[in-house]
């Protein structure tokens, strides 16, 4: 193979290595592309988890007023007295805190769960914008490589 034959093997190479490099950032792309869906998707489950466990928490602290609340009527009955006065005032007091707490759970729980969908509404805009800035990269080297020869 003398001198000559060079030049002609590398400008049979370059369709290949055009190819591969094109090839290469297709594929760097659909992962970028799937790695958004993947973050979108699991912050979702991780909201809709944290949603369900708020439920939960609310019907817990609402049972526990309940007994609270059956507790302080069993003791007012056993005594004798009518529930009116200060026995009244108590249950009413302990509705009150109930629902202060729960108005407060209930905000924060919501925050928290507005702030994981952003996590994964702020992880997926990353990796689509990596999976652009992949494709301007391929066509940049796909350029270079068509240009040295």
């Amino acid at each position: 193979m003398g001198a000559a034959a060079a030049p002609v093997l590398a400008k049979a190479a370059v369709p290949i290595m055009i190819g591969s490099t094109a090839l290469s950032g297709a594929m760097q792309y659909r992962q970028g592309k799937a790695a958004a869906r993947s973050a979108e998707n699991e912050s979702k489950r991780a909201a809709n988890q944290e949603e369900a466990q708020l439920r939960e928490e609310k019907i817990e602290r609402r049972e526990r007023l309940i007994q609270a609340l059956s507790a302080q009527n069993a003791s007012v009955g056993a005594s004798g007295a009518r529930m009116s006065g200060s026995a009244l005032n108590i249950a009413e007091e302990s509705q009150r805190q109930f629902e202060q707490e729960d108005f407060r759970r209930g905000l924060s729980g919501k925050s928290k769960v507005e702030s994981i969908r952003q996590s994964g509404r702020n992880r997926a805009r990353a990796h689509r914008v990596g999976a652009k800035i992949s494709l301007v990269d391929t066509a940049s080297k796909t350029a270079n490589i068509a240009q040295e020869l």
